[in-house]
């Protein structure tokens, strides 16, 4: 929105064609946890803790004795600057490399080779279960790194740790109505992936811009052809085209060797018909309506595939 002096409450702006103002922030805190609950509709009036001295002794020996390792660390630096200046060491000892920023986060970097991410992810999950109470921070985040000294790179296997945001957020509401949201980056992971209908982690800021232009023009493109295709067949009195929505983006990008594939479709044909029956069983195990069932035996036109359906 374009900044303009904000209006008298009682001015009347008569058949505006559009208004412009300035959002204020209003919860407590400026962290990327807090910002992005603020835009959910979740209001802070506490701050999560920031650390700008490192975390205390007994957060850290709490860590330790928890994980079984002595770590590195302990302060706020860049993470490509502390991976430089630590990383050598962390090779050598196998200690992870613990430090914080001006963010509410406490970040675990380690090489791949050395702590493989399984492990990170382990490593991550106890800080996260030791960080509660006046130490809660916003995240916990796993930072894998791969290369040698002097030429450290960060992968795109970070994991995000977030306090679970409290029911009824923005999110919550449009799964309710069951509106696909597309995630791109670490959003996913400071929702706790809730509400989201698809998701794709990012490199590094320029391919998070990329990504989020390949989702604006896939995505709703996709919504219209699936429309498009099933509104014309209706048209021409043919069998009304089941869709469903069972797998991320993730999941069929898997299953098809690409990425940002977020629709996919099976031809009329008995390889078809059985891949449509496997379909209609995991949406049947996860939930799904006897309606859809019932739509499958119509599209599935044999006998056989009715009594799959019953």
């Amino acid at each position: 929105m374009r900044q303009q002096r904000p209006h008298s409450p009682s001015q009347a702006i008569e058949d505006a064609p559009w208004l412009k103002g300035r959002m204020r922030p209003k919860a407590a805190g400026k962290d990327t946890t807090t910002g992005h609950w603020e835009m959910a509709g979740i209001i802070l009036d506490k701050p999560f803790p920031l650390y700008p001295h490192g975390f205390p002794p007994d957060v850290i020996a709490a860590f330790e004795e928890k994980i079984g390792r002595k770590i590195l660390g302990n302060k706020p630096a860049s993470g490509t600057e502390i991976i430089k200046e630590l990383g050598e060491e962390h090779m050598r000892t196998g200690s992870p490399i613990v430090y914080t920023s001006a963010d509410s986060v406490f970040q675990i970097a380690a090489h791949e080779q050395i702590i493989p991410i399984p492990e990170l992810y382990r490593v991550c999950e106890i800080a996260r279960e030791i960080l509660t109470g006046p130490n809660q921070v916003g995240r916990v985040i796993a930072r894998p790194f791969e290369g040698q000294p002097g030429s450290f790179t960060r992968t795109a296997n970070r994991h995000d740790y977030a306090v679970p945001p409290p029911a009824g957020m923005l999110l919550d509401r449009l799964a309710a109505k069951k509106v696909p949201v597309y995630s791109i980056g670490k959003i996913s992971d400071i929702f706790l992936g809730r509400g989201i209908t698809h998701s794709v982690k990012t490199k590094n800021n320029a391919d998070g811009m990329q990504q989020t232009i390949e989702a604006m023009k896939a995505q709703p493109d996709g919504v219209r052809k699936i429309a498009s295709a099933r509104r014309a067949t209706a048209a021409m009195e043919g069998p009304d085209i089941p869709a469903y929505k069972l797998f991320s983006e993730a999941e069929i990008g898997l299953a098809l060797g690409g990425t940002n594939v977020i629709h996919a479709a099976v031809l009329a044909s008995d390889a078809g018909r059985a891949a449509l029956k496997r379909i209609v069983a995991l949406d049947r195990y996860r939930g799904g309506t006897p309606d859809d069932q019932a739509t499958f035996a119509a599209v599935a036109d044999d006998e056989q595939a009715a009594e799959d359906t019953e």
